[in-house]
């Protein structure tokens, strides 16, 4: 099959690829190169499943292998995650207020029997 000379992380596609195996890494290569970097760890993935079906253990391995360390180099980073919330790291509560109506909207109410008699 075809010869490609890639300079990314997808390898190029070799003479004795099957026909799966060379369009999914033409396909792996063109999601990288617009910017779309999950869906060629897809493509890059199908391609090293097609050789695998296609019995050629080591081209498989080979892609695979490019699979692993495409999907390290798109993770977050260790730094980008967020440190679990501890009780120190919450903000302090806002106190409750009931809510009522302003003083003037609410009648008064008669005083109590024993007040005043």
């Amino acid at each position: 099959m075809a010869q490609n000379t890639s300079l990314g992380p997808i390898p190029p596609s070799k003479r004795d690829d099957s026909e799966d195996v060379v369009w999914a890494l033409s396909t792996a290569e063109a999601m990288y190169a617009r910017g779309d970097r999950e869906d060629a760890l897809k493509w890059l993935r199908r391609a090293a499943e097609a050789a695998s079906e296609g019995e050629a253990d080591d081209r498989a391995l080979e892609i695979a292998k490019a699979a692993s360390d495409l999907a390290a180099a798109i993770a977050p980073t260790a730094s980008a995650v967020p440190p679990p919330l501890t009780t120190q790291s919450l903000p302090a509560p806002i106190p409750s207020r009931s809510v009522s109506a302003p003083p003037e909207a609410i009648p008064e109410a008669p005083p109590p029997p024993w007040v005043g008699a």
